[in-house]
């Protein structure tokens, strides 16, 4: 499953995004956030990410990763809080996170 945000994201949306990702979790074996259209996020939405990846830690078989673009004004949040040195699995782009999976 694929999950895009699309442009700001604050505690207005960290709870229909916790949703959609616990329901994800329950229901697919791989979840892909992909924040390359996301404009804005705040520690809210940092926190519903870190749940997620935490569950996927503690879920057998879910696969968990994150698209972020280069560059982007995502990207340096993420950077400038070591958000990323958390995740195992990081692309730049969408296409290549979905081949990794495909791949194996």
């Amino acid at each position: 499953m694929v999950v895009s945000l699309h442009g700001d994201h604050d505690l207005s949306t960290a709870g229909e995004l916790r949703d959609t990702l616990t329901t994800a979790a329950g229901a697919v074996e791989r979840i892909v956030v992909d924040l390359t259209p996301t404009e804005f996020l705040d520690s809210t939405i940092l926190a519903v990410l870190l749940e997620a990846i935490v569950q996927a830690r503690t879920r057998p078989g879910l696969g968990f990763a994150l698209v972020i673009p280069p560059g982007s004004a995502v990207a340096r949040t993420l950077d400038l809080v070591a958000f990323t040195m958390m995740l195992d699995q990081v692309y730049k782009r969408r296409d290549d996170a979905l081949a990794a999976w495909r791949a194996e």
